[in-house]
């Protein structure tokens, strides 16, 4: 029995006393090379009932993003542009988080790979974190575009805001 798991995924595996471990080397040499992955674990049964069993989850993605804000002072507003270069270099992702103002109306939310928008939904709680939900798993590099409005309050300072993706 040779077991192989998918790089992108943790496991644990557990076995009968009934079953013998053997080297990877070992059982390719018996078994032959394959085009498909390379087993992780690999066991002689001696019986019809060993005892054996793995779970597997996936791992925690690994992802990096490049962010720009960009502001825009009015009378009453301040308009924000928001644009990060996500990239997903382990693993996937099915929802992305921002931290923005609370104040912030958001005006428009896109998530694009390469020049395709993909369809997403979100949701801003009333702390001020927006939760992306994506329609599928992501991986690789994506663009988030944000564009928002803060309302301003009389002659008070304008300060860029503090935005970020949350990981």
């Amino acid at each position: 029995l040779a077991v192989s798991v998918d790089s992108i995924m943790q496991y644990d595996s557990q076995r009968s006393s009934t079953m013998e471990a053997v080297t990877i080397a070992k059982f390719l040499k018996n078994w032959g090379e394959t085009s498909s992955s390379t087993p992780v674990e690999a066991y002689r049964l001696d019986s019809s009932a060993a005892d054996w069993y793995i779970s597997t989850k996936p791992c925690e993605p690994k992802m990096s993003a490049k962010e720009t804000v960009k502001t825009n002072a009015g009378q009453k507003n301040l308009d924000v542009t928001f644009d990060a270069e996500v990239t997903i270099s382990s693993g996937y992702v099915f929802q992305y988080q921002l931290s923005v103002p609370t104040s912030m109306k958001i005006n428009k939310l896109s998530v694009w790979k390469e020049d395709v928008e993909e369809a997403v939904r979100w949701v801003q709680d009333d702390q001020g974190i927006i939760t992306i939900f994506l329609s599928r798993p992501a991986e690789g590099k994506r663009r988030i575009s944000l564009l928002a409005t803060i309302p301003q309050q009389g002659d008070q300072q304008t300060t860029p805001p503090s935005i970020s993706i949350l990981h």
